[in-house]
């Protein structure tokens, strides 16, 4: 499974510009879009533009949005902090040699049905600068 964390700052709904979030997004397949409470007014704007499903949580779970999504791609609107904290855990660190993630930034993690964790990006900030192609590419 394959899981992208876009960083969301509960209260401020403009933290890292949606549609640059999306436009970033949209150069893959993604099944659900998951968000606690306070994200999920980004989580229902991500969710519409890609025409995927919504699902807001009371206390979201990385864990567990990992365990019930196993062979799928999915993205979850969360805190920086719980994205540091979840790769930080993913990993196998402490949190501390993990940067904390930039508003608006998505960090991508597979996960292998073993439970095996690979990061394969942490911050991604390139399309926050208007940069990313609606193709997905490098203008």
């Amino acid at each position: 499974m394959e899981l992208a964390l876009v960083g969301h700052v509960p209260g401020d709904e403009h933290s890292g510009n949606v549609d640059d979030v999306v436009r970033r997004l949209r150069a893959d397949s993604w099944s659900t879009v998951y968000a606690d409470a306070p994200a999920s007014a980004v989580a229902y704007a991500v969710g519409a533009e890609l025409g995927i499903n919504i699902a807001v949580e009371h206390a979201l779970s990385l864990s567990e949005v990992v365990r019930r999504n196993a062979g799928r791609s999915v993205v979850a609107v969360c805190d920086p902090e719980v994205t540091r904290a979840f790769i930080a855990l993913a990993a196998g660190v402490d949190h501390d040699f993990v940067p904390v993630p930039r508003p608006g930034s998505i960090s991508r993690l597979r996960v292998s049905r073993s439970g095996t964790y690979s990061l394969i990006s942490l911050n991604e900030t390139l399309h926050l600068h208007g940069s990313y192609s609606k193709k997905g590419g490098i203008e």
